[in-house]
């Protein structure tokens, strides 16, 4: 018997989708236009799964499930048709808050377009997810300790809301 994979697939796969695909994004938006100077654009140090975590290094992804709501009348035995919630948030980090705005910015547009209307697949192939990206947002910019970046003085973070169209099969 095969156990689905629910959350735990959708926000795994997702996570591994966006390392395998950040660096090219991120290349892409700073080939796009000017860049600020002294902006970089560096991959993201760490993913979480969970929403509070001390002592990461910037910047940082975290991929949250809030919601998994199965469609009962496409449901079958060994099959599921469901749509996720997921959060995809990033923290960034710089000694400017002009810079530091346009860097989450720029987090902003290289992760909306790896994700929005993505066809995820699973390694097996049983799992699909199509994330669509339907709202950003971002925080206010807050001064930021980080003994790991000295340079750093202010952190920010960029939100993605997105619903995951999620197909699985299961036997």
């Amino acid at each position: 018997m095969t156990i689905p994979k629910l959350s735990e697939g959708q926000v795994t796969n997702i996570i591994s989708y966006i390392q395998a695909n950040i660096g090219a994004a991120l290349d892409a938006v700073a080939a796009a236009g000017p860049q600020p100077p002294l902006m970089s654009l560096e991959n993201p140090k760490e993913y979480f799964i969970v929403e509070k975590q001390q002592g990461y290094q910037l910047p940082a992804v975290f991929v949250l499930l809030p919601t998994l709501d199965f469609r009962i009348k496409d449901k079958s035995s060994n099959f599921i048709n469901a749509e996720g919630r997921i959060l995809v948030i990033v923290w960034v980090e710089d000694q400017d808050e002009e810079i530091l705005t346009f860097k989450a910015w720029r987090y902003q547009q290289a992760l909306f377009a790896v994700l929005d209307q993505a066809n995820i697949l699973s390694s097996d192939n049983l799992l699909k997810l199509t994330p669509v990206v339907y709202s950003a947002e971002s925080t206010n910019i807050e001064p930021y300790v980080n003994e790991q970046s000295p340079g750093a003085r202010f952190r920010k973070a960029i939100l993605l809301r997105c619903n995951v169209e999620h197909l699985e099969n299961y036997a």
